[in-house]
């Protein structure tokens, strides 16, 4: 009745995790309002859906469509509101934007296949749809006609050689998806002259080598380090290389037993690595490297990792001034998806001796990159912050003396993220304002020095954070970010630049209180962090004053 090789025998990573029973089949029909035709529920009881290998279906004599699985029924009535598959159909639907009368149970990214219910109650037709459309096509009369019809077909006839490589062309990468979609003959034969081409081996902890350059830095990630041999009990990758020194294998195992290989082979300067599950024996991701004159140029990861109808990636551009990759253009795809493309802009910047110092990321122009500097280079740096945020923070705190109020303090707040954690302006507060705290009822010690409390607080700007400086204070920080406790090392920072600011005598110059002090404070801040930024001595005249207990 079935054929005995139609499903994909190994581990399935598409099969229901529930078996197909009787009670699931009567929930699955209440819960779609149908009556499911009895050959797909029959198949249904001896695997409930997956990954099968009569892989296509004949639409004329050319031309085929990929049937890489069929979906079952994933339901468990403990948990009735999370089933999976057609019982979910509604889900399914929304995510081609077709009529949900039409139970889809097969598909790739632009087309699905389903029952239709839209005209017949029982052993419906089977349809080929578009999303976002309303246009059918019958494709078979019933499931069983369906199933009869599935062939084995070699999605690699459809590759061309001489075929010009265009990344951005979604049709194209797709191919080279659909015929590598099985660890089968065609893919293992890949496999073996990658293998037989290695002439040296490289061992490591972590990844350590990715096609996109400056990957581990846009992505925050850790280079994998280097081990000495394969025997090494931290090895969880191994890398492959042919007698030119490229690289054209890579095996990966990690401990919870997942594993992947991907086999690279080089077109011209062109490079195509193929990504395998291992466990599953089923494609992971295709990606294509274009270069131009030995330099990366256009990217494309196409990632089959929930199978050929529901997958995305990622497009990439690269842009030079001379011969530094300058810019990165990234393109996040899904197909099919509700959510958005996204688009995010990299900039490369160098140092003078073509190093590269830092990347920026939009949107947001925020620093994710920066060169960790050893320690002297920290410290000199370092100094050299706290120097101009003292310069800096005097000259601006005597600008404001010149608005004619009084001034009793000024405050630095610290942020909760490296970037911002050194505030590019400082808080002045007046006076008469802390004289009408001082006359409050409740803890007004504690008032006094929130300055949160200040209705006329004066923000004045130190630094701009796109000048030298500004880049210089970022540098820092982000090195600042490495360290475990971060933000109190951020506190040891600024809390040295108001001690030196509270060397000067204010208090003896026009416009100040006589116990004028620069602290600065942070969320969790209490009154007794003040003398983290304030001498002994001038804690001394706020106590007199009775500003603190």
């Amino acid at each position: 009745m079935f054929k005995s090789d139609f499903w994909f025998d190994k581990k399935d990573r598409f099969r229901g995790r529930y078996r197909f029973t009787d009670e699931v089949l009567v929930a699955t029909e209440e819960q779609l309002g149908v009556k499911l035709p009895k050959f797909y529920t029959d198949l249904l009881f001896s695997k409930n859906g997956g990954t099968i290998r009569y892989n296509a279906f004949p639409l004329s004599e050319k031309e085929y469509f990929p049937v890489f699985f069929i979906r079952g029924s994933d339901y468990n009535p403990r948990f009735p509101t999370h089933g999976l598959g057609i019982i979910n159909n509604e889900y399914n639907a929304s995510r081609y934007n077709i009529d949900n009368k039409i139970i889809i149970f097969a598909g790739d990214e632009f087309k699905a296949i389903g029952f239709d219910y839209r005209h017949k109650h029982e052993n419906p037709p089977i349809v080929l749809i578009e999303r976002n459309t309303d246009e059918t096509i019958q494709i078979a009369d019933c499931f069983k006609d369906f199933y009869d019809k599935l062939v084995v077909y070699d999605f690699s006839q459809q590759l061309d050689e001489n075929e010009m490589v265009d990344v951005e062309d979604t049709q194209y990468i797709r191919k080279f998806a659909l015929a590598f979609y099985h660890l089968d003959d065609q893919s293992k034969t890949l496999r073996e002259n990658c293998v037989a081409d290695i002439v040296k081996w490289e061992y490591a902890n972590h990844d350590r080598h990715k096609l996109p350059p400056l990957f581990f830095e846009r992505n925050g990630w850790q280079r994998g380090r280097a081990l000495k041999d394969s025997e090494h009990k931290d090895i969880c990758l191994h890398y492959g290389y042919n007698q030119e020194g490229q690289l054209i294998y890579v095996k990966k195992e990690l401990p919870n037993g997942l594993k992947w290989d991907t086999y690279m082979s080089y077109q011209g300067e062109n490079i195509f690595a193929y990504t395998f599950d291992m466990v599953n024996e089923l494609l992971d991701s295709v990606e294509i490297m274009i270069q131009k004159d030995g330099r990366p140029y256009k990217y494309r990861e196409y990632i089959t990792r929930n199978g050929i109808s529901d997958n995305w990636g990622f497009f990439e551009n690269y842009f030079y001034e001379g011969e530094q990759l300058v810019e990165v253009t990234k393109l996040r795809e899904s197909f099919p998806s509700s959510r958005e493309n996204f688009l995010e802009k990299f900039s490369i910047a160098y140092g003078p001796k073509g190093d590269v110092q830092g990347i920026n990321r939009d949107p947001g122009n925020r620093l994710i990159y920066i060169k960790k500097l050893n320690k002297k280079k920290y410290e000199d740096l370092k100094e050299y912050v706290i120097s101009g945020l003292v310069e800096r923070t005097a000259a601006a705190i005597f600008e404001a003396a010149k608005g004619g109020h009084e001034l009793c303090f000024a405050n630095f707040y610290m942020h909760d993220n490296p970037v911002d954690a050194i505030d590019s302006t400082v808080r002045i507060g007046k006076s008469e304002e802390r004289l009408e705290l001082l006359g409050a009822s409740g803890n007004v010690l504690e008032m006094i020095w929130n300055s949160s409390e200040y209705g006329q607080l004066q923000f004045v700007p130190v630094y701009e954070k796109e000048t030298e400086f500004g880049s210089e204070v970022i540098t820092l920080m982000r090195n600042v970010e490495s360290k475990r406790n971060w933000f109190e090392e951020a506190k040891n920072i600024m809390t040295e630049v108001c001690r030196k600011l509270n060397k000067m005598d204010w208090g003896e110059k026009e416009g100040f209180t006589c116990d004028f002090v620069v602290y600065t404070d942070w969320e969790s801040f209490g009154i007794e962090d003040l003398a983290r930024s304030i001498p002994e001595e001038k804690m001394g005249l706020l106590k007199a004053g009775g500003l603190v207990p």
